[in-house]
């Protein structure tokens, strides 16, 4: 709610918009900080997890990207040796969010203390890499199954939350077996497919 008009009042008064990158990037510097400073190790995380104050970096690292690489400017001339810096920055990202993914769970000490941000820059440089058009890429994940994909995803994950947390409270109170939440998982899956 408050950075839309953070926004509107920035690029309405000059003298502000040229410090909104400057602005941006402290925000995301602040808001990393205080996840480090608050998070308490071995403990619940969900007040860093799900606070605003402690996980705005990961916006504001996305907003800052949006002043300085706007999409709509790129141009698809680019000389080879920058098209392959590109690509190979933006698949050694993607590998390291894949990485993560696979080797780390919500519990573990590294996300909060550094591990949110590194996932955050990560993200951002691959989003950076496909959004442009010269990319490999940027060719090979805008294929049309993941380009469908992509623009229901937000939609399967608002599906895909609240089915997981009513399914993981039904398993520990009956005791459901495992191949039972993983079908009932799924077809939330499905649900958030056929609603958008």
């Amino acid at each position: 709610m408050i950075w839309p008009l953070f926004i509107a009042f920035g690029f309405k008064y000059k003298g502000l918009r040229k410090h909104l990158l400057g602005i941006t990037l402290i925000g995301a510097a602040v808001s990393a900080l205080l996840m480090g400073l608050i998070y308490q190790p071995d403990t619940d995380p969900s007040r860093v997890y799900y606070g605003t104050d402690t996980r705005a970096f990961s916006i504001l690292f996305g907003a800052g990207l949006a002043f300085i690489w706007p999409s709509q400017k790129l141009s698809a001339n680019l000389a080879k040796s920058s098209q392959s810096f590109l690509d190979i920055m933006g698949s050694l990202a993607l590998i390291m969010i894949i990485i993560m993914i696979w080797l780390t769970n919500q519990y573990d000490n590294f996300i909060y203390q550094g591990g949110l941000v590194v996932l955050s820059i990560a993200t951002v440089i691959v989003i950076a890499v496909i959004a442009h058009p010269s990319t490999l890429l940027g060719r090979i994940l805008g294929v049309k199954p993941l380009r469908w994909i992509g623009v229901r995803s937000y939609g399967m994950y608002l599906w895909h939350t609240t089915g997981y947390c009513a399914d993981e409270l039904e398993c520990r109170v009956r005791k459901r077996s495992a191949f039972r939440r993983s079908a009932r998982i799924h077809s939330h899956c499905y649900i958030g497919f056929a609603v958008n």
